[in-house]
């Protein structure tokens, strides 16, 4: 049943969110939670440990991140760094396929996604349509041979 309902979202494409757009309900977070596997439904915002001269040095050509109410996280553990950047190459594929860009920490052995949609500061559909289609993608990269192998 979790499969049948990841794979349905994962058939769907994600939409242009507009600001004024509606946000997810509890409920609807819920439901569509249900068919993700490994994530987390996280409803405080998320902590940046940047000083504030980092962040103005990284935000200079773009809008500080917001912190939304409620959001979407994932972690990945892998061998080496060179197998966890892989993943990140071939996500953010996916991510740039559907015009919509999870935000990604990158270390040694280890990704670590959280989406939202920006627009709203929130959670809309297309946060969960681009978590199925990532876990998808997952299953896909594990059986693949890394690269340079």
């Amino acid at each position: 049943m979790k499969e049948e309902k990841a794979s349905s979202l994962s058939s769907e494409f994600c939409v242009p969110c507009r600001k004024g757009s509606a946000r997810l309900s509890e409920e609807e977070q819920k439901t569509l939670f249900s068919a993700l596997d490994g994530w987390s439904l996280l409803s405080r915002p998320p902590s940046y440990s940047q000083t504030s001269d980092q962040s103005i040095e990284l935000n200079a050509t773009r809008e500080a991140p917001r912190s939304p109410s409620h959001r979407l996280e994932k972690s990945y553990s892998f061998k080496n760094y060179k197998r966890a950047l892989e993943w990140v190459n071939a996500l953010s594929l996916i991510a740039e396929q559907e015009n919509h860009h999870p935000e990604i920490e990158l270390g040694w052995g280890r990704v670590k996604l959280a989406l939202w949609t920006h627009t709203i500061e929130g959670l809309h559909r297309n946060d969960f349509v681009l978590a199925a289609k990532l876990d998808e993608e997952f299953g896909k990269f594990l059986k693949a041979e890394p690269l340079g192998n």
